[in-house]
């Protein structure tokens, strides 16, 4: 951008032409094309006070000063933003928490409920071993039972193998 650097002195302009090279916080870089004219007119030596005139540098400084309050508004936006994440963030962290112990205890209430279930079949097996173990005795009471009453016919066994003629002979 142009700008022209310039002195006042008694009524009189001392004009010299600049260009903006570089600028940083509080400060301007200018490039002057012809130094050494430029300083015959206008001492720019150290203290020197001189103005600087720019028809673009005017309005590329309010332009400059809206994006500041622009991107000043937009921080402040994604600080919220950012807020609000770390918030969530925390809040998902508590839920988790939550979770874990919700389910914690659905577990170990599963587990005590398990262990009475298997306690309860163990009982039943226990039951039915012992009325098992009474069938059979019972079962052997009973073969012994039988055998003592058992009636045997000793004729018939005998008879019959005098029927068999193979087995005996005739007379």
């Amino acid at each position: 951008d142009k700008v022209e650097l310039f002195v006042r002195e008694e009524k009189k302009d001392y004009r010299c032409l600049t260009y903006i090279k570089s600028k940083a916080p509080g400060y301007l870089l200018l490039k002057i094309p012809d130094f050494f004219q430029c300083n015959k007119q206008i001492p720019l030596g150290s203290g020197a006070h001189v103005f600087l005139k720019g028809i673009n540098l005017v309005a590329k400084l309010e332009e400059a000063r809206e994006v500041q309050q622009i991107l000043f508004k937009k921080k402040l936006a994604l600080q919220s933003f950012l807020k609000k994440s770390e918030k969530e963030i925390e809040s998902y962290r508590l839920k988790v928490e939550n979770t874990n112990r919700r389910y914690e205890l659905l577990k170990k209430d599963l587990e005590l409920e398990w262990k009475k279930e298997l306690t309860f079949i163990e009982e039943e097996k226990n039951k039915m071993l012992k009325q098992m173990k009474t069938f059979e005795q019972d079962l052997m009471e009973v073969e012994h039972k039988r055998e003592q009453y058992k009636i045997s016919d000793k004729n018939l066994a005998i008879d019959r193998w005098s029927l068999d003629e193979r087995l005996y002979r005739r007379r």
